[in-house]
């Protein structure tokens, strides 16, 4: 017995889950961040700061990372989906497919990207700068 094989859509819902569980590790991580930034009782110095910011950096580096490779596979997969020349699978009508493609679409990978560096700027900022000064009471 051959193992079943996935088809475009299995394989563009595995791809979506990735690209939420990314997001969702990410929020996770970037939340705990943030919670010991600003639940601290002193300035931190210098070189916890530095630390901190070079682990967080590397944590983002590799999130986007992935978060790159999946979404633009997705876009990839969803545009040919799309297309006037694919194949509509047996069994499902055009409007359920074009309607789940269509819910499919993350859109072009920069728009993941591009919300993931202006958070992460932030959060930078937030263990550079505001964890280097003095706690307000």
């Amino acid at each position: 017995m051959s193992p079943r094989l996935m088809n475009d859509l299995d394989i563009a819902y595995k791809l979506h889950s990735e690209i939420v569980t990314f997001w969702q590790f990410y929020v996770a991580g970037i939340s705990a961040i943030v919670g010991w930034v600003f639940s601290r009782s002193t300035a931190w110095s210098l070189n916890k700061r530095l630390g901190i910011s070079v682990t967080t950096l590397v944590f983002m580096v590799f999130s986007i990372s992935g978060l790159y490779r999946s979404s633009s596979a997705l876009h990839d997969i969803v545009a040919l989906m799309r297309s006037d020349t694919y194949a509509i699978p047996e069994g499902i009508s055009s409007s359920v497919f074009y309607s789940v493609v269509n819910r499919l679409n993350v859109g072009d990978w920069y728009l993941n990207i591009g919300a993931h560096v202006v958070v992460d700027v932030i959060i930078l900022y937030f263990i550079i700068v505001v964890a280097g000064q003095k706690p307000k009471a």
